[in-house]
């Protein structure tokens, strides 16, 4: 029995997404492989999202993409898609005055920055100065080049870098990157809107160790729109502590490039290009979200579940899974 396509997921936009769908089903294949079949509707699903792309108002995105590994989905005997408009809840430009807006107001506290109001009309933040514990960073960094110091109000909100330790605390890249794509992006957009909010950072350091001082172990930022006061809420929690030396750093896969993939990972040159590219801006949750979305990445590409590319991901993923079981903790998803 050949498998359909079911389990579509949509939010608004109806009607672009009817008639994205409408067109799905278009010149699908006739087929009794199902991996052949899952490989024709990732690549459907792509070339829909492309299509229909130029059909939205600016700033609105929508995604197709498959919600299972062909595995699952073999298994159920269907083929779950979903198809994302984002940010479904758009609004329409207006005309912002921006004489209009209130200042940016931002008061700093070690473990606690809060900018109420943020508004567009905001001062330029500035970069960063030293604070304790860079040094042990900067160690840290001459094996893994990871650590960062983090404004905890970023400098494009206008975050002073220069009130040291009151915005600033030392995190790695990848959680740097989070805040830069999550809250950060949230509030520009926002703000950008002409809206004025409430955006609250409060975060903990790992305890004091000697030279060790200033890494963040768990961030939490409010934002509060103050006309209607809808709030979101994003965290960056148990974050790792810092090794006490060189020799006991911790490599997460999810922070490294391809120089350190294939050095500490086992890789070759193109998997570990590959492989950044399936990442894009999410992290890897575990090993097995590592190999689905390899495997997804390669049929987006084209590939079927039996050629050779799918087999050598597979040794490459136990490649990466034999490194991290040997390593005596020392490597990380």
């Amino acid at each position: 029995m050949r498998p359909s396509i079911l389990a579509i997921t949509v939010s608004q936009n109806e009607e672009i997404v009817s008639r994205l769908l409408d067109s799905g089903e278009d010149g699908e294949e006739e087929t009794d492989n199902f991996a052949d079949f899952y490989g024709f509707l990732a690549k459907k699903a792509v070339e829909l999202a492309k299509a229909y792309q130029p059909k939205l108002r600016d700033g609105i995105k929508v995604i197709v993409e498959m919600v299972n590994s062909v595995a699952k989905d073999e298994q159920d005997g269907d083929v779950d898609m979903k198809v994302e408009i984002a940010p479904n809840n758009a609004e329409l430009p207006a005309v912002i005055n921006y004489e209009d807006l209130k200042d940016t107001v931002i008061n700093y506290s070690k473990g606690e920055a809060i900018a109420n109001p943020l508004t567009a009309k905001r001062e330029n933040g500035d970069g960063t100065v030293n604070i304790d514990g860079w040094a042990h960073a900067q160690l840290l960094n001459t094996k893994s080049d990871i650590w960062v110091k983090g404004h905890m109000i970023s400098q494009e909100l206008g975050g002073k870098g220069s009130r040291g330790e009151e915005n600033l605390t030392i995190i790695t890249k990848s959680t740097n990157s989070q805040m830069t794509n999550g809250p950060e992006k949230y509030a520009k957009d926002k703000t950008k809107a002409g809206k004025t909010l409430s955006y609250k950072v409060n975060w903990e350091n790992h305890p004091d160790k000697g030279d060790i001082k200033n890494f963040a172990k768990d961030i939490t930022i409010e934002i509060e729109d103050l006309a209607d006061n809808q709030k979101k809420n994003f965290s960056c929690k148990d974050l790792d502590p810092p090794s006490e030396n060189v020799d006991g750093v911790v490599l997460h896969l999810n922070d490294l490039g391809r120089p350190m993939l294939k050095e500490h990972f086992g890789v070759d040159e193109l998997f570990a290009k590959e492989l950044l590219e399936a990442k894009g801006g999410a992290n890897f949750s575990s090993i097995t979200d590592l190999a689905n979305r390899m495997e997804i990445y390669y049929i987006n590409e084209g590939y079927s579940k039996d050629s050779p590319k799918m087999q050598k991901m597979k040794d490459m993923i136990r490649l990466i899974n034999n490194k991290i079981k040997t390593s005596n903790n020392l490597l990380k998803i």
